[in-house]
């Protein structure tokens, strides 16, 4: 009954002038004296060869175009013309039939047009702070084929401010066990998340760095699942290695962190190079959390009930152990020294308890240090001084009592007393501007700190000066190293050896005896103290307390300092909660936080958010998803007053949820807000992949104009302006097409919808019935497939009786795809199609609706180009891609129908040798093989010409890899 599938006349034109033709050489002419006179041939050979029997086109054209024609054939084609109408209308009696009977006996009507919609984003001018947009606000959609002009009225009242998205950021957690890692999980994905302590102890610049971190026994669930330890370098974040962290579980908790030489110096927080928006200038340790907490299951963990009252921050003490280092300034009474060279402490002639030597670093010598020793490499310093002072002995010994009494200082004997500590000499320590030397300890060559002996922290470099108050010891030399009395000896010894020489002479030549002549040793130089290089160890402790130290709680956004115990629980340092157990199953329920950021907010309102939604899930899984804003320290949830426009379908599909921003979220111009969901581990959540604002939705006004655009939606960047402009408003920016529009039901499709519905009854019965049911009333789906008594059982088909498992695969024109080669429809498409089949199925059946799975397989081939060919690469990536297109043809939006082309029939070998030697760049094929591959990409089995078939089941459709194994073969050559 189709208008066209059979008429009553379908003769054309020329076939009509035909039989005219053949009736005027068959029908008598008569003559005005009624005789017979021959036929009626002479009229029509002007336009007519009766003895070709062809018709002159030419000559028809020549008449026409010169209006030559002559009368009585231009009548005989009026004629024609006349009749065609009448023609046509006897040629559509079927047509006729079917509006009778479906228009006025079963009241059936055409589906009307569906306006699309599209969204839209405004940017304020600069001096603008707000503008509001009235609902119906027209938009310009530009001129359509008419030469009309499309329009656009906005929705809903928006809103138009300065605010922006700063940061966007997911969280999902996951239990770990009770196992303490550092190592970070493939299956989650984890923001940076956990705490930052800051102090003026962390100023470790070299040496071997050892930094033990204790922490209260209260803590130890929390602390469980820390998995990354950083610290701040001039350059960025240095993560610390696994086999470089030791923990210990005792009493309490203890992070022990190793820096050994070869790691970068630990600096004080720079946010241009950090960038964690933290208030500090001190070294940062920042200790970061897995996906998921290893404590116990359904506790909220309120950690201030767990503290003692002694404990105001989970971390008992700090302790640094350094070795090595030489991070320290020095001077001496002639100024800086420069450490990197050897250099004389004392100068060059030291002084008895005047020349001095001072050493220090602020950042080291101060409040917290508790112990320091030095490691001195002594240049030219002889292995025994008392031996090599025993020269010094003998001219001593010739010393006047009055000599002896003005070189007390120089001790003959002492030498074999000397250490490394007391060789400096007098030891002090500047505290308070003073030098004290009450305040240390000196045992086995390691200086001890007493209690409040550097009473000071400062965080600045200093230089040592008169006008400094702390940070430096100072060692006065209580040694005498004989310079002074040197000459005195060397002089004397020298004149009483000369006399002696002389008096040996004398008694020789008159024969007298010399034995009872003794000469003096002549005494070597003084050693003068010099250094060939010098380092510190030392340790510094303390109780961790929030007026010296700072501790700082990393949310993927918002980061804070802790000041307050009131405000320190569990909560503050992580958004997210332990894993939660069902309460309708055992199976424990994970949580997927999004966060973020919204900037340049100063005051309440309305605030319109638009999110880019892609779900490639294939469940019909329903979660429960609330909204929290940042206030005082917390996370607060948002009433239902306070979302007043959610068009993402339980974020399920793109669209715009409209918040209003509380006073007490803005935190200087900002607002942090978070999305939670509930799910359990097997199921998929949304992937987020971008947010905007300042959006609203327009939809299309009918002014009488072309609709053709309803079919694939207005492209995008096709709306630029305002009907009538507003000067507040900069630009406006339509970045996606319009969706949600349909074209008027064109009588071919009204014809057959109808048939089909009167055979089906608008119920679904049949296979057949589902799969032409769903293609009717979603156009984004572009073939189904349903399969009875089966269902979707994770990646796979089970035999599930009483069960209708329908498969859908989108129009990717209409639908675009992030992931071309396996394109899948939306679980909100998805759930809206098991609704639709909900009201027309039985209720005794059991609907899945589910994408179909894909295969992938790869072609490995080696063709010969056509000759004279020589682009290798260029026709290898032709190849390439023809291969793709021809194996997954819904890459190509252009091709509308390719169902048949791919999910009735299994594809083969032979497929591909017929497709690759019809191209016209191939000469011929030397092989070709085709490797069938799991989801994963591991090879599941490699098909040969043989092979009739590439096994796949039932609901799972071929597509492409991205790189398929192309050889060229060019004379023999493998190329």
């Amino acid at each position: 009954m189709v208008e066209g599938y059979f008429n009553i006349d379908n003769r054309t034109d020329e076939q009509i002038l035909e039989q005219t033709a053949a009736l005027a050489s068959a029908i008598r002419y008569y003559n005005e004296q009624n005789n017979v006179d021959g036929n009626w041939e002479a009229f029509f050979e002007d336009i007519y060869n009766f003895a070709t029997k062809q018709i002159d086109h030419k000559a028809i054209g020549e008449k026409s175009q010169n209006a030559s024609m002559p009368p009585h054939l231009a009548l005989y084609f009026a004629f024609i013309h006349v009749f065609n109408i009448a023609k046509d209308e006897l040629n559509r009696f079927t047509r006729r039939h079917l509006d009778y009977y479906y228009n006025n006996i079963l009241k059936f009507a055409h589906k009307q047009e569906i306006a699309d919609k599209v969204h839209l984003f405004l940017e304020l001018n600069k001096k603008e702070k707000k503008a509001t947009i009235a609902k119906g606000t027209l938009f310009d959609g530009g001129i359509d084929s008419k030469g009309k002009k499309r329009l656009y009225a906005s929705d809903f009242d928006a809103t138009v401010n300065k605010s922006a998205i700063g940061k966007i950021k997911t969280l999902t957690t996951q239990k770990n066990g009770n196992t303490f890692t550092f190592t970070k999980r493939d299956e989650c994905h984890v923001t940076d998340i956990g705490i930052a302590i800051a102090s003026p102890m962390f100023y470790l610049k070299d040496g071997k760095r050892t930094i033990t971190l204790t922490f209260t026994e209260a803590y130890k669930p929390y602390l469980k699942s820390i998995k990354q330890i950083e610290y701040t370098t001039s350059t960025d974040w240095q993560r610390v290695e696994t086999n470089n962290i030791e923990v210990k579980e005792k009493d309490s908790y203890q992070f022990i962190i190793m820096l050994d030489y070869g790691l970068p110096p630990m600096v004080g927080y720079n946010e241009a190079v950090h960038n964690l928006q933290l208030k500090t200038n001190n070294p940062i340790i920042r200790l970061l959390f897995s996906e998921g907490f290893s404590g116990e299951k359904d506790k909220d963990y309120k950690v201030e009930n767990d503290v003692n009252e002694d404990n105001k921050t989970p971390i008992k003490t700090i302790v640094v152990d350094v070795e090595g280092s030489k991070d320290i300034l020095l001077y001496n009474d002639y100024g800086k020294i420069n450490g990197e060279l050897p250099f004389m402490p004392y100068g060059g002639i030291p002084v008895v308890d005047k020349s001095q030597f001072i050493v220090g670093n602020n950042k080291i010598f101060n409040k917290f240090l508790e112990r320091v020793s030095f490691n001195i490499d002594w240049k030219g310093m002889p292995s025994n001084l008392e031996i090599y002072y025993a020269t010094y002995k003998d001219a001593f010994g010739q010393l006047t009592e009055q000599q002896k009494e003005l070189y007390q200082s120089f001790d003959i004997y002492g030498f074999d007393k000397i250490s490394d500590i007391n060789f400096f000499g007098k030891c002090t320590i500047l505290s308070l501007g003073k030098w004290d030397d009450k305040a240390i300890e000196i045992n086995n060559n390691e200086i001890q700190i007493k209690k409040d002996g550097f009473r000071t922290i400062n965080e600045e470099d200093t230089e040592y000066s008169h006008q400094t108050k702390s940070g430096f010891i100072k060692f006065v030399v209580s040694t005498d190293f004989g310079h002074s009395i040197y000459s005195t000896l060397l002089s004397n010894a020298m004149m009483h050896n000369a006399f002696m020489e002389q008096k040996k002479i004398l008694n020789m030549s008159a024969g007298k005896p010399t034995t009872d002549i003794k000469l003096l040793s002549i005494p070597q130089k003084p050693y003068t103290p010099e250094i060939q290089s010098l380092s510190i160890n030392y340790k510094a402790t303390t109780e961790f307390n929030l007026n010296e130290h700072q501790l700082f709680s990393i949310h993927p956004f918002s980061n804070f300092e802790i000041t307050e115990r009131q405000s320190f629980y569990l909560p503050l340092l992580t958004p997210i909660d332990y894993p939660k157990r069902s309460k309708t199953s055992s199976e424990s329920i994970f949580e997927k936080c999004f966060y973020i950021t919204l900037s340049n907010i100063d005051s309440e309102g309305e605030v319109n958010i638009y999110f880019d939604i892609c779900n490639p899930n294939t469940y019909n899984n329903k979660h429960t998803y609330s909204w929290h804003y940042f206030s005082e320290y917390r996370w607060i949830e948002m009433n239902n007053n306070r979302i007043i426009r959610d068009t993402t379908d339980g974020f399920n599909k793109s669209g715009i949820i409209t918040f209003v921003v509380p006073q007490a979220a803005i935190d200087g111009e900002q607002v942090c807000l978070r999305l939670t969901a509930e799910a359990t581990q097997t199921e998929l959540l949304p992937e987020i992949l971008n947010a905007r604002t300042n959006c609203l939705t327009a939809t299309f006004v009918d002014s009488n104009n072309d609709l053709s655009h309803l079919r694939q939606g207005l492209p995008q960047s096709t709306i630029t302006k305002l009907v009538e402009s507003k000067a507040q408003i900069k630009s406006i920016e339509q970045p996606y097409p319009s969706f949600g529009g349909k074209e008027a039901e064109s009588d071919t499709d009204f014809y057959a919808r109808i048939s089909e519905q009167l055979r089906h009854k608008n119920r679904a019965s049949s296979t057949w019935d589902y799969e032409r049911l769903v293609l009717e009333a979603f156009p984004q789906v572009a073939f189904a497939l349903c399969l009875a008594h089966s269902n979707m059982s994770g990646e796979k088909v089970a035999f599930s009786p009483g069960d209708v498992l329908l498969l859908v695969s989108p129009d990717t024109s209409l639908l675009p795809q992030t992931k071309k080669l396996e394109p899948k429809l939306p679980t909100a498409m998805l759930n809206e199609i098991k609704g639709f089949f909900n009201h027309i199925s039985s209720p005794h059946s059991n609907i899945c609706v589910s994408n179909f799975r894909y295969k992938p397989i790869r072609v490995v081939c080696n063709v010969q180009l056509t000759k004279g060919l020589s682009d290798y690469s260029f026709y290898r990536d032709k190849l390439n891609t023809d291969l793709i297109r021809f194996i997954s043809p819904w890459v190509d939006t252009n091709i509308s129908d390719y169902g048949n082309n791919m999910i009735y029939r299994s594809k083969n070998v032979a497929d591909i040798y017929f497709f690759l030697e019809n191209l016209e760049y191939i000469d011929y094929v030397v092989s070709c093989k085709i490797e069938g591959l799991y989801a994963d990409g591991e090879l599941e089995q490699t098909y040969t010409i043989a092979d009739e078939t590439i096994l796949k089941e039932s609901y799972e459709i071929f597509t492409s890899v991205d790189n398929h194994t192309i050889t060229i073969n060019e004379n023999g050559k493998q190329i």
